[in-house]
């Protein structure tokens, strides 16, 4: 995943997808980044917003250790 930049991470409490993290992407690897999620990670533990006008992306995940394999990754 190049191209990509941490912009925060945080956790929210009480919801079905508490662990977020929003990153800057280079503009063209929007498909590169939904194709990496969706051969990691299941479907049902994800969901990913991208924003193509600002080029970031906020994934929300289940679970704590998809997403510290998803910012180690970064």
């Amino acid at each position: 995943m190049s191209g990509m930049k941490l912009v925060k991470s945080l956790m929210i409490k009480d919801v079905k997808l508490p662990y977020a993290v929003v990153v800057m992407y280079d503009g063209t690897s929007d498909v590169e980044l939904r194709n990496d999620l969706v051969s990691r990670y299941e479907s049902r533990d994800f969901s990913c917003h991208i924003d193509k006008y600002i080029s970031t992306a906020t994934i929300n995940f289940r679970n704590e250790i998809d997403a510290a394999d998803f910012l180690m990754r970064l």
